[in-house]
């Protein structure tokens, strides 16, 4: 609007000293140009509400009588005053459909995302009113542009991650059946060829998000755990470390409670010296592997995100090696107390000042990186403006049923840091300044002597 402004300011004042006979009245001209901008202030949406409804109205209109950068301009605008704020009075279902036709008829990158930001962040307001639209008008439109091979890699993992994040909000609390279905469907797009990492690490992405909500949680993880270990072999650094992420959270909720059967074999020596097992997938093999990524270099790596990288499969392996319980308790990442370890946090939330909310599972933390897309730096808002549903899967407490236990010692910094488009979100401790379990007895030993004492 600031650039039709100016043009029409511009051709004011040409016009009133274009008369060779006069010359020009500085007084008239900036009259004119008072007036001109009085009126395109009047004439401007004011409210948030008021410039949501003029660039729907923007959108509402034939594409042959608009621009692709009009149209990318107002999609951007919507998606972005979405995020901002919380407000279920915005979702109308017209305007849901409106937004789901431009992504089936999205012509560039930003068109696609902008439409399906937009549209995922509109839904997700009245979800109890919207899930049959969701699945009728939605979720088969992203699909289609995340199968279409034409399409960028990035724009493709993009609605993938999308149509994940609605699949999860509509099937948490059903128990997710024929989830199945949809996991195989991504798994089967895996390219290990592809010189393009970030779609493979989309799709790793959503089936996490999809494991989350389905169903049979158990025979989902036998059967795609061993797809997921062998990308622990890819050459891109991100899709290993996106495949560690996984296969943490795969052992995280897998549910080993049938394996204390009394009828249940073991071996004396458990399975590779533990007492659980994941069955597809050796327990020997898997350590080994992960082991050996603590000390891999990558020589397109730089120094901080190689650290971040071994931190990462250091709480990888350390998650893996305390659901399978090592029957040798001297091992090197075993050493946490189930209480230690119970307080412990993958990564933190920042909600405010010195408002720190702890991410305790990995499932949570791969939900939060969905979220970050989607929402971007509005994350916080939503769950401080009342989003319940967002609120809710994100900082619910951890499923003590699953008996997970993490590995780190204090919340990490915020783990919405960056903001969307800047690649990985990350948000890691520094190794350094983490406490020994050591020293956290010692000091808690001392505390409760002194108590003893006081007392």
């Amino acid at each position: 609007m600031s650039f039709v402004l100016q043009q029409s300011i511009k051709a004011r004042a040409s016009r009133i000293g274009s008369v060779k006979s006069f010359p020009p009245n500085e007084a008239k001209i900036a009259k004119a140009v008072t007036e001109d901008v009085q009126d395109a202030t009047d004439k401007a949406p004011s409210t948030r509400e008021e410039i949501y409804l003029d660039n729907i109205s923007k959108l509402d209109v034939d594409r042959r009588n608009t621009s692709v950068y009009q149209i990318e301009l107002s999609l951007e605008t919507i998606a972005n005053l979405l995020a901002r704020e919380f407000d279920k009075t915005l979702f109308i279902r017209e305007h849901a459909d409106l937004l789901a036709r431009l992504v089936a008829s999205g012509k560039t990158p930003v068109e696609l995302i902008q439409a399906s930001r937009a549209v995922s962040m509109l839904v997700l307001l009245r979800l109890e009113r919207s899930a049959d639209f969701i699945a009728s008008n939605v979720l088969p439109e992203f699909y289609k542009a995340f199968v279409d091979t034409n399409n960028d890699s990035a724009v493709r993992a993009t609605l993938m991650v999308f149509h994940a994040t609605l699949l999860y909000y509509l099937n948490a609390d059903n128990s997710g059946f024929g989830l199945e279905s949809e996991i195989e469907k991504y798994l089967e797009l895996l390219d290990t060829e592809s010189e393009s990492p970030v779609f493979n690490c989309g799709i790793l992405l959503s089936v996490g998000l999809l494991l989350s909500a389905t169903a049979s949680r158990n025979s989902v993880i036998e059967d795609t755990l061993p797809m997921v270990y062998e990308l622990l072999s890819y050459s891109d650094p991100e899709v290993k470390k996106a495949a560690g992420m996984l296969i943490a959270q795969m052992y995280e909720q897998y549910d080993f409670s049938e394996q204390d059967d009394e009828d249940f074999y073991r071996p004396d020596n458990g399975f590779s010296g533990f007492k659980y097992e994941i069955e597809t997938v050796d327990n020997f093999d898997m350590i080994a592997e992960l082991e050996g990524l603590l000390g891999a270099t990558h020589k397109t790596v730089a120094k901080r995100a190689k650290q971040d990288m071994r931190l990462e499969f250091r709480r990888v392996l350390a998650t893996v090696e305390s659901r399978l319980v090592a029957l040798d308790k001297d091992r090197e990442h075993t050493k946490l107390s189930d209480d230690e370890a119970s307080l412990a946090a993958i990564a933190g939330l920042k909600l405010g000042r010195g408002k720190i909310v702890p991410i305790r599972t990995w499932a949570q933390l791969n939900l939060s990186y969905a979220l970050k897309l989607l929402y971007g730096d509005g994350v916080v808002a939503q769950i401080t403006g009342g989003h319940n549903i967002i609120r809710d899967s994100l900082l619910a407490e951890k499923d003590d049923s699953r008996q997970y236990r993490s590995v780190n010692k204090a919340p990490a910094t915020d783990i919405f840091e960056t903001s969307v488009g800047e690649g990985t979100m990350r948000g890691r401790e520094d190794p350094r300044k983490s406490i020994s379990i050591k020293r956290a007895r010692e000091e808690k030993e001392r505390a409760r002597q002194f108590n003893e004492e006081d007392y």
